[in-house]
């Protein structure tokens, strides 16, 4: 989706780039868990002048965060029903043997199967969370 967001000056495109490594690297040393460092360097592009609040609030895409919001509670019903620990022991009953690449793209297919039925924001929480 086009966001129109222009950086402009190349102070501005090095300050973004800066708080984007700073956010990086608070992520990859543990410093931070990843929503926190990325928000923070959000936050800063606001407060650094990189973009101003109503271009950074155009730029979210609100109807997947409606979307996320709505069908989360759908994965934790998934987990606390105990489908998910279901369907996660048949597929460690499947595939636990096979190689790793094999027994992902078992995961992979049983997840866009479910997610012909269900949303897939729910699915992948629901077998996340096992």
């Amino acid at each position: 989706a086009d966001r129109e967001l222009t950086i402009g000056s190349p102070r501005r495109l090095l300050t973004a780039l800066g708080l984007f490594a700073a956010a990086l690297v608070a992520i990859i040393t543990g410093y931070l868990p990843l929503t926190i460092a990325l928000t923070a360097a959000a936050l800063g592009m606001v407060v650094g002048n990189v973009i101003n609040l109503r271009q950074a609030y155009g730029a979210i895409n609100w109807p997947i965060i409606v979307l996320l919001g709505a069908m989360l509670p759908v994965g934790l019903a998934f987990d606390s029903s105990g489908a998910a620990r279901r369907l996660a022991n048949g597929l460690l009953a499947l595939a636990g043997d096979w190689p790793p690449a094999a027994s992902l793209a078992v995961l992979l297919a049983v997840a866009m199967l479910l997610s012909a039925v269900v949303n897939t924001s729910p699915t992948t929480s629901g077998l996340a969370f096992r």
